[in-house]
Formats: structure tokens, C-alpha cells, sequence
């Protein structure tokens, strides 16, 4: 399920992340599961500050990009991940940036790896580990299942 998403790693390469899909069709597939709870697009332009559905719709189609100041609000609206979101349009609008602000703040994490960099910091007891092979291996392993 598109939903479930949060931790597809983005390419560099624009319009696409790794696992092939755009963020207008992540859009539109989110649009379509709010839609089956009884949110319409209205609600969702309302939710990020449009009076009118056509931004929205216009996103979802792809023929209007996520303003970024939006993007934490949309994906409150859509119950979506909003560091997931941000980097999608991060590198599919614009890719030189997207480096730029990894390099400067690092790469934006969803509220999955942050969990997971916190367990990691809790087991390690702060202790700031290497990725040996070892412990890559195990991780490798550990996401397979």
C-alpha cells in the first residue's frame, strides 16, 4: 500500500523516487484512500489553506508541484509521513536543493527512521556505532523479513 511507504529511499533522479512512483500519484492514491473515510478534496484544499479543490486536484495530477511550506500541513491532511513527503518533492522538483540541504542538515527522516535511530542510540547506550559489516549485515538481514 502507498501508505505504508515512509521508508522508500528517494533517487536523485527527478520525478521518480526508487520504488518508481511520482509524488502526484502518491497524491492521488492518498486522495482516493481519504476518500473512502469520507474526506473529499475540498476538505484536504481546506485543510491546507486553498478555499477552492483545484490546487489539490492540480497536484494530484501533477500539473501544479507541492508548495514546500505545504507540505507538512498536506501531509497532516492525507495521514502521511511528512519527511517522506518532503523528500519526494525535494528531489522530483528540485533535485540541486535536495542535495543542498542534505549536505548542509542531512537527509530528512520519516518518523520511522527517527524510531529507528533512537532505538539504535537506546541499545547502544549513545555510544555513537560504527556500521561494521557486521552490524550492516545484521540490518540487511533484519529488514529482509
Amino acid at each position: 500500500m502507498l501508505s505504508t511507504m515512509e521508508g522508500a529511499k528517494v533517487s536523485k533522479t527527478p520525478n521518480k523516487t526508487a520504488s518508481g512512483i511520482k509524488i502526484h500519484e502518491f497524491i492521488a492514491a492518498q486522495l482516493e484512500i481519504a476518500k473512502t473515510m469520507g474526506k473529499t478534496q475540498r476538505d484536504v484544499a481546506e485543510a491546507i489553506g486553498y478555499d477552492k479543490p483545484n490546487p489539490v486536484n492540480m497536484m494530484a495530477k501533477g500539473t501544479m508541484k507541492v508548495p514546500l511550506d505545504k507540505v507538512p500541513l498536506l501531509a497532516r491532511a492525507l495521514n502521511v509521513d511528512a519527511g517522506f513527503l518532503f523528500r519526494l518533492a525535494l528531489n522530483q522538483y528540485w533535485p540541486d536543493a535536495a542535495d543542498a540541504i542534505a549536505q548542509i542538515f542531512g537527509t530528512p527522516l520519516t518518523k520511522n527512521e527517527k524510531e529507528i535511530i533512537e532505538f539504535i542510540r537506546g541499545v547502544s547506550k549513545n555510544s555513537d556505532p560504527s556500521l561494521s559489516r557486521d552490524v550492516e549485515a545484521k540490518l540487511r538481514a533484519a529488514f529482509k523479513e
